[in-house]
This record gives structure tokens, sequence and C-alpha cells, in this order.
């Protein structure tokens, strides 16, 4: 695209006069993205910005189609992207050199998944499965133990995106969560299997291994990229959010969240087995059971309206950013 083209709709007299109603513009990468960065923006910026989903004129959607905006961005125009890795990479590579530019907002996690998905709104969803009794599996805990377990790995790895792109995008840093069936870490009994979690280790350890094969964890560089890392959010407890959202979602969240609900419908459904009543009051019972986790209970659904926890550091880092701007 021409230059003096793009630039115009950057132009803050564009932005501001035609058709947007005096407000700046924000461009996201994609529709799926509006509820997320609109419930931020309503929260904390309300008038001050309309988003608008990317498109080009050659079918570009996404990243691609925002790249050449990026040098005529100004407070009245804004992206506002996920992390990727660039976030923490900051690899010399499209978008992560342009991750501290200050009119370039994004999640501060891998994407907007991974930032939605902070303990308390973990807990949120699982406490939408319940009808009768609470949920008493802790979906966090092993969480909490993947993203430990995963901590070092995808600090070395994002340590090698930044260094050497080209050796790091050859590990499949995600093989050891794609391998395994999350579902089945939580028993019919709501215990824990943990053999899942030590077969995600043994598959992890090699990848591992072979990242800290290429780097002198003793340099000062790889110390200070550490550091930096930490500061950006990412530590033990959090390394979960800095993987890929959709492995997050996919393979481990929505697979132990659906286990969780099939258990509570159970559990729903057989406490009924016990109660001192007629056999039609039963078979009303059980239909009112089914018919909710049928049609209260979708956890796609549950999961695409989430908004994200406005306490979360993610959503202060996401504010102090914009407010820089104003």
């Amino acid at each position: 695209m021409d230059n003096n083209f793009t630039s115009y709709f950057t132009n803050p007299k564009y932005v501001t006069n035609y058709n947007f109603n005096g407000k700046g513009l924000i461009y996201i990468e994609n529709e799926r993205d509006y509820v997320f960065w609109e419930s931020i923006f309503n929260a904390h910026f309300d008038g001050m910005y309309e988003i608008k989903a990317s498109i080009k004129n050659d079918g570009r959607r996404g990243k691609d189609a925002l790249l050449e905006l990026i040098p005529t961005l100004n407070k009245n125009c804004l992206l506002a992207i996920d992390g990727d890795f660039d976030y923490i990479s900051e690899c010399d590579y499209r978008f992560g050199k342009f991750m501290s530019n200050a009119y370039v907002l994004h999640t501060h996690s891998y994407s907007r998944e991974s930032a939605v998905f902070s303990k308390s709104k973990i807990d949120e969803v699982v406490s939408k499965l319940r009808l009768t009794l609470p949920c008493t599996f802790d979906v966090n805990k092993p969480i909490q133990i993947i993203s430990k377990r995963y901590f070092k790995a995808l600090v070395g790895f994002l340590y090698l995106m930044k260094k050497n792109r080209d050796l790091a995008i050859n590990i499949d840093i995600h093989k050891p969560i794609k391998k395994c069936e999350f579902r089945k870490y939580i028993n019919n009994d709501f215990t824990s299997n943990d053999k899942i979690i030590q077969e995600m280790t043994s598959l992890l350890e090699p990848i591992e291994n072979e990242i800290y094969s290429y780097i002198d964890e003793r340099s000062i560089e790889f110390s200070s990229f550490v550091e930096q890392a930490n500061r950006k959010g990412l530590k033990e407890d959090s390394a979960y959010r800095f993987i890929s959202g959709h492995v997050l979602n996919d393979n481990i969240l929505l697979p132990m969240l659906a286990r969780i609900k099939f258990l509570m419908e159970r559990q729903s459904l057989r406490s009924i087995a016990s109660e001192d009543t007629s056999r039609e009051n039963k078979s009303n019972m059980t239909s009112a059971i089914k018919n909710h986790y049928r049609d209260n209970c979708k956890v796609k659904t549950i999961i695409t309206h989430l908004n994200l926890c406005a306490n979360d550091e993610i959503s202060k880092m996401i504010h102090s950013k914009v407010s820089a701007i104003h």
C-alpha cells in the first residue's frame, strides 16, 4: 500500500472527523477481538475511541493488515493486538520490534485468551457449571503445576526467539501439551490423575535440554533477559499465560472444563436416585438437570463472554499504557 494512502487512515483529522463522532480509532486484528478490547475501553476510556477490525483489499487480516500503519500511528489512532511471543522476545522480526511503541497496545500475554484466563476468571467459569453441589476440584491447581513446570523452558525458548529466531521456530514448545489428554487429569471422584503431568514433564524435558544447549545461562545477557521478562509479567505462576492462547484454551482448559461439566451433571443426576419422591418427580428433576446443562452450561459460550478481570495485572498494564498517551 502506498505510504501516503496508509497515512490517510491514521491522520488525526481523518480519524476524528470521518464518521467516528469525534472519537479516536483503534484497529484490532479481527472481529473476534471486539468483546475483549471493548470491555477494556468501555471500563476505562469510555467514549474516547471507536474500535475497528482490520481488513485489506487483498484479503489480508490480523497483524499482517496492520503492520504498515505503525509508522503513522498517533494518540488518535492506535493498534490493539495480541502479544504473541513478540512481547517477551522483542525479536527484530515484524511486530517484535514495535511492542514498546507507545501507540501499539497489546495483551501483555500471548493473546486475549491468555489475558482473560486469570485465576479468578477460571474460577468464574467453574462456578457457572454448578447446579446443586459446588465443584470440589480446583482447576487452578493443575494450571499452576503446568505453569511452573513450563517456566524455564519457555523463558529459554523466548530468549532463543530473540537471538536466533530461525533456530527457535524449529522447536515445538507446545508439543508436550498437545500430546497429553488433560481431560483425563480429573478422575471420576474429582481427584487428580498425576500421570498426565508426569507424561507432559517427560515430553518437555528433552525440549528444554535442547533449548538450553544453545544458551549460556551464566551470561549477563541471558540474566538480563530473564529479569526483563519477569518485569513484563512472565513468572512461574503466570507462565501459562505466555504459551499459545489457543493451546491453553483448546488443549488444557476446554478439555478439563468439559470434563468438570460432565462430572457435575452426573453428580446432580445421581443425587436424584436418593430422593424420597415419586417416579414422576424424579423424571421431571432429571429433565430439568439435563436441560440446565444443555442450555446454560456451554463451556465455549461461557468462555467467549468472559471479560478481563479489572484487578488483574494485565488490565492495569494496558490501562497504564493508554493513560500515558493522554
